[in-house]
């Protein structure tokens, strides 16, 4: 079922929206010319994945009709000589969007789904100008619907479709997902509305045709005119048509096995998932006239590349398919269509190529472009004069060059009708070579059968010294990408973080040095019960420890729980392949729950024989490695249970209690870290802090405590351990708040020889508090750079300490979250300014995103509030949270998110 999104604007983080709003104010420093909205032309891009030059009727398919792409080249001009820039998705997907060859963005591969591949980590740089961003200062309403593949977000927050012009967004950001679970190519879930993860059902050609004539209804009346670009998946794999089961899920992927089956089932599957294409487009073009609008919009349709194995789309006269730098692999169908300004029944053959797109949209909309980006002119030319009757645009040559997956490259150059094809056979990944050529001359040889390159040398020479100018001329303004393949042959780094300066990348062009330490953050999944049909595990927080061989693992204690706090026992579970797989848990029998001695409550025999046995459980637990003893300090505090319940009518007083994992595995029995205080008579707990172990073994760490259940304060305590027995040894003075319960879960870090605490709190803020010796404190509570409060609701806060940097990760109050519980998702983390002892807002970046509708659907969203900070190497740092859905019953998954450093922490050995 489609869900409706009046405006979705209103969904995006707050400092989206001022930025979004700033385009409607200083509309007029980049206006579109004199042009009134009003009289200023709708844009439509169409561009479908993968289909080759005779994928539609109109140009020449032998197998069935497309009547409605039909209908619309008759009606319009079929460009019969149009390229892709690219011969793959992501390169392509970068020249559309900037008018500039995508090797000027440092993208010349498909950024690859596999997190170890060299090319996963890049993406659309913010210094790239696209035409959403210019048509949307111009005034223009601008829209993505379908497939981005210009990086993960997860990886750059800045690699969104709306840090790049698009003021709405539906679709996904990987390279292709399954049509019907919509799991991307990278294993996981891949549907979003702006920065929102939403389970949509439905088959996505189908939801990306509905979505966009949603936003042509929405703005097609309107005073702005609005910009639309649709990203078809079809006719990419994963092959499904509508009605065809799942393929892949985010643990498995049947891949169709096309080389098994006969050309008749290949071409049904490819009419298939090609008609609800040809089905959108024509309902398109009927809702424009409907709304009276066809005649003010230029549509454009053309795919990305050339066809894939999968299906014969590409047309038999043409060498080579996708991937190949041959004509088959960029010579593609490709429509122009605007009622009353370009003709119909026309056609050209003049040499076109995806680049000209953008100077072509812009010129439509008026917009004077030129001296706005005489920094980074565009490579496109503007193809309105030949459309609307005029002359195709002056010979120029045109140019490829393409990566594969394997880090082969090859190069092409178009001159006229010569065609130089610059191959690479056995190069290093990454390298240009082995340099073979070839030459071709189109007009008397379109399928490039015949190699001319002996025969006419001096050409084959001229043209590869031009090729060869062009493509350096590229890379002296490219932005430095992560990884890559020369990267990955060169750099020492483990292969998980080969990065090359990447600083021009992953900063904000108004900061100074504010991100850039952040490589990527990444979401991954240890365990699954969204459906309910396992258990949820809560709590999970680890620790490193070496083993004898002085080779790292990863030590987990986590519980079940049941309702709010109702935990089961204690477990723990290990990775030796930092939090990768994991061992099944295990429990800890010191930390399971055991029978409380009720003689001295007051009950009579009668009474105490019909209440269920009283029990002291654990929660809150939070493992840490001792170095000095070679042990693991597991710490927690007691809570009641009678029966399965929480003993809301006994709960006596509440206390840390340990267990201590030695070198050979073994779990002590239970023991209570004491502290004899009146203050704490009714409670005294660490309550899942994180903990500083001192270069002499000490522990530094804090209490919250009370002698009732409100009016809770904090203080900084010094603790002794030997490996066997932990010790109060000093508290420091109170802090204290009389809202509420007070003050409660403090954490604890130490950073530069200061001591930092963050402490929950229930009057609507955090609080940040420091100290020299860390037991003396002094506290503010959590604001911006600019003073501006956090909004945050009695949740807890922890520590990302890095040796060049310190981080604070924490959830607070969003637009998007409004209406969730204690605005318990999604998980954030910001830089902390340590002198100013405020958050950095420009360095915000989503941990773990919210899953689900936090506004309309607060219900349904997994709430992560209960989570741990671990650095893993200096290399890694990771966030681990058990999903609770409150409303829902105890389900939800456990999840795990990956920080990379692109420099390493060296707190960590």
């Amino acid at each position: 079922m489609l869900a409706t999104h009046p405006d979705l604007l209103d969904t995006a983080p707050l400092r989206y929206l001022g930025a979004f709003l700033s385009f409607w104010v200083s509309s007029a420093s980049f206006a579109a010319s004199a042009v009134p909205p009003s009289e200023r032309p709708n844009l439509i891009v169409i561009m479908v994945d993968d289909m080759g030059y005779a994928g539609v009727s109109c140009f020449g398919n032998p197998y069935f009709q497309t009547p409605q792409i039909d209908r619309m080249a008759s009606a319009g001009m079929r460009l019969t000589d149009f390229h892709s820039s690219g011969t793959v998705c992501s390169p392509t997907r970068a020249g559309l969007l900037t008018g500039r060859y995508q090797q000027r963005a440092g993208i010349e591969a498909v950024i690859h789904p596999a997190e170890d591949h060299p090319e996963h980590r890049k993406g659309l740089s913010t210094h790239e100008n696209t035409f959403a961003e210019l048509l949307g200062e111009a005034g223009y309403v601008t829209g993505l619907i379908g497939k981005w593949h210009q990086g993960y977000p997860q990886n750059s927050a800045l690699y969104h479709p709306r840090r790049h012009g698009f003021q709405e967004f539906i679709g996904y950001h990987s390279g292709n997902i399954d049509f019907v679970s919509h799991v991307g190519d990278h294993d996981k879930h891949d549907w979003w509305y702006g920065e929102h993860e939403t389970r949509e059902q439905g088959y996505s050609t189908h939801l990306i045709n509905e979505m966009s004539l949603d936003f042509v209804r929405r703005h097609g009346q309107a005073d702005k005119p609005f910009c639309l670009y649709i990203a078809h998946e079809a006719i990419h794999n994963p092959v499904q048509v509508p009605g065809d089961p799942v393929r892949r899920t985010e643990q498995a992927w049947d891949r169709w096995k096309w080389q098994e089956l006969s050309t008749e089932e290949r071409i049904a599957k490819y009419r298939g998932m090609t008609l609800p294409i040809d089905e959108g487009v024509g309902r398109l073009l009927a809702t424009l006239e409907q709304l009276g609008i066809a005649e003010n919009t230029l549509v454009l349709f053309f795919s990305d590349n050339g066809p894939a194995t999968d299906f014969p789309s590409g047309s038999n006269s043409l060498r080579g398919g996708k991937g190949s730098v041959y004509e088959g692999g960029h010579k593609v169908p490709a429509i122009a269509w605007w009622p009353s300004t370009i003709a119909s029944n026309g056609s050209s053959n003049a040499p076109l190529i995806s680049l000209d797109v953008m100077p072509t949209l812009l010129a439509a909309a008026g917009v004077e472009y030129e001296s706005r980006l005489s920094a980074r002119p565009l490579d496109g030319v503007n193809l309105l004069p030949m459309l609307t009757g005029g002359q195709p645009p002056e010979q120029r040559n045109l140019y490829w060059a393409s990566l594969a997956n394997n880090g082969q490259r090859s190069e092409a150059m178009r001159s006229g009708a010569w065609k130089l094809v610059v191959q690479h056979p056995g190069a290093a990944p990454g390298t240009f070579e082995n340099e073979r050529c070839e030459l071709y001359n189109l007009k008397d040889d379109p399928s490039e059968q015949h190699d001319l390159a002996v025969s006419d040398s001096t050409r084959v020479n001229a043209m590869l010294s031009a090729l060869k100018r062009w493509y350096a001329e590229t890379q002296e303004d490219a932005p430095e990408q992560p990884g890559g393949w020369l990267a990955m042959s060169t750099d020492t780094a483990p292969p998980s973080s080969v990065v090359t300066n990447n600083e021009t990348l992953l900063q904000r062009e108004e900061d100074t040095d504010s991100d850039s330490l952040i490589e990527s953050i990444t979401k991954e999944t240890i365990k699954r019960n969204r459906n309910g049909d396992g258990v949820t595990w809560f709590h999970p927080r680890a620790c490193v420890v070496p083993d004898a061989a002085g080779v790292s693992k990863l030590i987990m204690n986590l519980q079940v729980i049941s309702g709010s706090d109702y935990f089961g026992p204690v477990h723990w579970m290990e990775s030796s392949d930092g939090g990768k797989a994991w061992s099944l848990p295990e429990p800890i029998p010191a930390l399971d729950r055991l029978t409380v001695d009720e003689s001295a409550l007051g009950y009579s025999n009668s009474q105490a024989a019909d209440l269920p046995v009283l029990q002291a459980g654990v929660c809150d637990v939070t493992p840490q490695y001792h170095p000095q003893t070679d042990t693991v300090l597991a710490l927690g505090h007691v809570v009641y249970y009678r029966g399965p319940k929480f003993s809301r009518g006994d709960q006596l007083a509440r206390y840390p209690v340990y267990s201590v994992r030695m070198a050979d595995g073994r779990w002590s029995e239970r023991k209570i870290l004491h502290w004899d205080d009146p203050r704490g008579a009714f409670i005294y707990s660490n309550n899942c802090g994180q903990r500083v172990v001192m270069p002499n073994g000490d522990i530094m760490m804090s209490f919250t405590f009370g002698a009732e259940a409100e009016g809770r304060s904090v203080a900084g305590v010094r603790c002794t351990f030997d490996g066997d027995q932990l010790r109060v040894a000093e508290v420091g003075p109170a802090l204290t708040s009389d809202v509420g319960r007070g003050l409660l879960e403090p954490s604890l870090t130490r950073f530069k020889d200061q001591f930092y605490l963050t402490i929950r709190a229930e009057d609507g803020h955090g609080y940040v508090a420091t100290s020299d010796d860390g037991l003396h404190y002094t506290m503010h509570p959590w604001c911006w750079e600019d003073g501006q409060s956090l909004e945050m609701s009695s949740t807890q806060q922890h520590w990302l300490t890095h040796s060049d940097a310190l981080y604070l990760v924490y959830t607070r109050k969003a637009a998007a979250n409004e209406n969730v519980i204690r605005w318990r998702a999604p998980l954030w983390c910001s830089r902390v300014d340590p002198d100013r002892l405020c958050l950095i807002r420009e360095t915000e970046r989503v941990v773990l995103p919210l899953v689900g509708d936090g506004v309309q659907n607060p219900d349904a969203v997994a709430l992560m509030g209960n989570f741990a900070v671990t650095n893993i190497s200096p290399w890694e740092s990771i966030v681990t949270v058990g999903e609770w859905l409150p409303r829902r019953g105890a389900r939800g998954d456990l999840l795990l998110s990956r920080i990379r450093w692109s420099q390493p922490n060296r707190l960590v050995q």
